[in-house]
C-alpha cells in the first residue's frame, strides 16, 4: 500500500491465533509469496482464509482491498497501522524498551532495515481518546511504535503469512507478503456497515 493504514485497534489485540482467541481480520496486497487472494478479507482458520468481500462485496479477483473500517465503539485507543515495502520509520529511532510490551523490542525502523515491516502491523505507543491524545504512561515513550503482529508464526501474535522469519531476523530481500488493511473479524460478523478502499494496478 502506498499510504499508512490506520485501523482499529482491534487488528493488533483482538488476538491472534497462537493464543486461541479471535483472529483479526485482514487483507494482502498484490505478488505476494502466499499468492493469495487479494479481492477479501482474510482470517487466520489454520491459514489465512478468506470470509467475506470479493463477489458479495462486488469485487472481482484482479481488485485488491487496501483499507477497510467497521464502527468500534471504544473510548481510548491506540492506533494500529500497517506500511508498505517502501516505509522506513524514523531513522534511528530505537525500539521502545517498555514493561507494557515486553516482548516486542522491535518497531517500524527496525523491522524495516532487516525487511520484514511491509507484513507486520504495529501499535503507537501513544493513546488518544475522542479529545485528542493522552498523557503518555510511565512505561512507554513518545513517538514511536511497537511490533504487534509479525507476518510470521516465529512471534507471538502472527497473520500466517510468508516469509517465515522471527522479526529479529534480516531477511535478506525475500519476498514479503504486504498486510494492507485490518479490522476485528469479530465486529465484521457482527454485522453493520464495512467501508473498504481499493488498490491501483501497477
Amino acid at each position: 500500500m502506498h499510504n499508512f493504514i490506520i485501523s482499529a485497534v482491534t487488528l493488533c489485540v483482538v488476538g491472534s491465533h497462537a493464543h486461541g482467541q479471535i483472529a483479526p481480520a485482514f487483507t494482502v496486497g498484490r505478488n505476494g509469496p502466499s499468492a493469495l487472494p487479494t479481492d477479501v478479507l482474510l482470517q487466520i482458520a489454520g491459514a489465512p482464509t478468506p470470509f467475506a468481500g470479493g463477489s458479495s462485496s462486488g469485487l472481482v479477483s484482479a481488485d485488491a482491498i487496501n483499507g477497510f473500517s467497521q464502527r468500534e465503539l471504544i473510548n481510548t485507543f491506540l492506533f494500529c497501522f500497517s506500511v508498505d515495502q517502501a516505509s522506513t520509520g524514523i531513522p534511528g529511532l530505537a525500539p521502545v524498551i517498555s514493561s507494557s510490551f515486553p516482548n516486542a523490542p522491535f518497531n517500524v525502523t527496525d523491522q524495516a532495515t532487516k525487511g520484514q515491516a511491509a507484513g507486520s502491523a504495529f501499535l503507537s505507543t501513544k493513546a488518544f481518546n475522542r479529545a485528542g491524545m493522552l498523557p503518555v504512561l510511565p512505561s512507554m515513550s513518545d513517538f514511536n511504535n511497537v511490533l504487534a503482529i509479525n507476518q510470521s508464526p516465529a512471534y507471538p501474535n502472527d497473520f500466517g503469512l510468508l516469509p517465515l522469519f522471527s522479526p529479529n531476523v534480516n531477511t535478506g530481500g525475500a519476498p514479503m507478503d504486504d498486510v494492507e488493511g485490518g479490522g476485528s473479524a469479530g465486529a465484521l460478523a457482527a454485522g453493520g456497515p464495512l467501508f473498504l478502499t481499493l488498490e491501483q494496478p501497477n
